[in-house]
């Protein structure tokens, strides 16, 4: 009698065990869709994506899931129609935040909204929220949710005028952050990327400043070498951080950093009417180093500014 009760108990135990794992993995379920993004991401990037088609008109990449078609550009919106559609994308970046508080979705989705809305009510707000979260807030998911909003251009580099300041503060207070590199580098990108002005964009120095002296090294800083000349000629004032391109290639042993501050300092050089030969000569070498040839996860890139620094050596 007893062998049978501790067999029922064992049995009772057992089915018990594996009813607490089935509710696990639905649990894991709904928080991850089939692509294995948090939900928070998922709904997030489904706002960014629904923007740049409905209303800028390009189809972002996004993930395709086998049997799913990739979206398709449309015609860009207008007028009082694109003012709607603004309101009501910025209007659901607010509600991931508050849905999924204290993840990287909530932090692009209120960065997303800061940029896309700085003529609406709510895209204020939803500034004046980030800014506060920042104070807090952990700086890898700060870093992508900033980097996977994929914004570029003069509303970008205002919000990131904006919260620069945070951000230099935030890194100096955790400088040994796996993710400050790669943080700061996602500012200096929005600050810099297409800039006309003649001086640095506000906070640009001083970002700079700490990725030469503290991260130099560091496997995550491509972008601040292509704000300085990558995918485009070099900003008339990036002349100002040939120092910091120079000290990069003196200690970084990442072929990506690499590749984007080789260009960088010879589209720098490029600058100097009296230092054409050696813009040539580094144009050569890059051209020698970087031929797009080496199977790594940067080679498309790669490929892409060989054959931008090839037209550039073209035209000179």
């Amino acid at each position: 009698m007893i062998r049978v009760i501790t067999t029922h108990r064992l049995q009772s135990a057992l089915a018990g065990l594996v009813l607490v794992v089935l509710l696990l993995f639905a649990a894991g379920w709904t928080i991850f869709v089939r692509d294995g993004r948090p939900a928070d991401v998922r709904e997030f990037s489904a706002i960014r994506d629904d923007w740049e088609r409905a209303v800028a008109g390009r189809a972002m990449s996004g993930r395709v899931l086998p049997g799913m078609s990739p979206p398709k550009a449309t015609a860009p919106l207008q007028g009082n129609e694109k003012l709607a559609a603004d309101q009501r994308l910025v209007e659901r970046c607010l509600e991931v935040a508050e849905k999924h508080p204290n993840t990287a979705g909530e932090l692009g989705a209120l960065y997303l909204a800061a940029c896309r809305g700085p003529e609406i009510d709510l895209g204020k707000r939803a500034q004046e929220m980030l800014l506060v979260r920042m104070e807090t807030a952990d700086l890898m998911q700060l870093q992508q949710g900033i980097s996977q909003s994929r914004l570029s251009g003069p509303d970008a580099a205002r919000v990131n005028q904006a919260i620069a300041p945070s951000i230099i503060s935030r890194v100096k207070e955790r400088p040994g952050d796996p993710s400050a590199a790669a943080l700061l580098t996602c500012v200096c990108l929005a600050l810099g990327s297409g800039s006309e002005m003649k001086t640095p964009p506000p906070h640009f120095t001083e970002l700079a400043d700490l990725i030469a002296a503290n991260y130099a090294a560091s496997p995550g800083i491509h972008n601040f070498c292509m704000s300085l000349g990558g995918m485009n000629p070099s900003p008339s004032w990036a002349s100002e951080f040939e120092a910091h391109l120079r000290a990069i290639l003196e200690v970084n042993q990442d072929r990506g950093v690499r590749c984007t501050a080789s260009l960088a300092l010879a589209s720098v050089v490029q600058l100097s009417v009296d230092r054409q030969t050696e813009a040539k000569e580094l144009y050569e070498k890059f051209l020698a180093e970087f031929d797009g040839q080496h199977e790594y996860m940067f080679q498309n890139v790669e490929q892409v500014l060989y054959a931008q620094a090839k037209d550039r050596l073209l035209s000179m």
